[in-house]
Formats: C-alpha cells, structure tokens, sequence
C-alpha cells in the first residue's frame, strides 16, 4: 500500500516517543511505502486535493530515525491507498480546512 501521513514537521518528531513514527515503522515493516507531507501542502485544483509529499525510509535508530527514499513530489492524494493526519491540536481553521479538504 501507498500511505501518507500528515504529520507535524518531521525534524520535530521524536521517534523515542512519537505513535505516528511507530504506526510509520509499523508500515514499512510490512512492506508499505511511507509519504509524509504538511498540512499547509495540501491544495485543492482542478476539482482535486494533492499535495507536495516525501517518500521516506524508516530507520532503527532515534536520531536520525529517517532518511528520504526519493524527492519530494506534487502527487493527487487520490494516489494514495490511505492518508492518515497525525497531527497535534489546536483546532483551528487550518485544521477544519484540511479535515474538509481530506473528506
């Protein structure tokens, strides 16, 4: 499967702790690929949603836990097997736009 996850920026990720890193390894390990993108890259154009994603390779250690499998990309999420937001609040008008734009 091709699956994305709308994470928070990935620099700030600690892997030690972090369940979106563990579900990301968890993936990869069953031999799924793993995009990862920002919220703010989502758009909506031409009666579609996409955004800029970066496939990545998931690492054993904690620093550094990942490495990019490939450049970052423009792709429809229609693409995607599954997009999963694991972001932390708050819940504001960015956060509803996306939820919006992800339904």
């Amino acid at each position: 499967m091709k699956l994305a996850f709308i994470l928070d920026p990935l620099g700030g990720l600690k892997a030690w702790k972090d369940s979106s890193v563990a579900i990301m390894r968890a993936a990869a390990a069953r031999g799924h690929q793993v995009w990862t993108l920002q919220r703010g890259a989502l758009a909506w154009r031409d009666g579609a949603v996409s955004a800029r994603a970066l496939p990545i390779r998931l690492l054993a250690g904690d620093k550094p836990w990942y490495e990019p499998a490939g450049p970052e990309q423009a792709l429809p999420l229609a693409e995607f097997d599954a997009v999963l937001m694991r972001q932390d609040p708050p819940f504001d008008f960015e956060y509803v736009t996306a939820t919006w734009l992800l339904e």
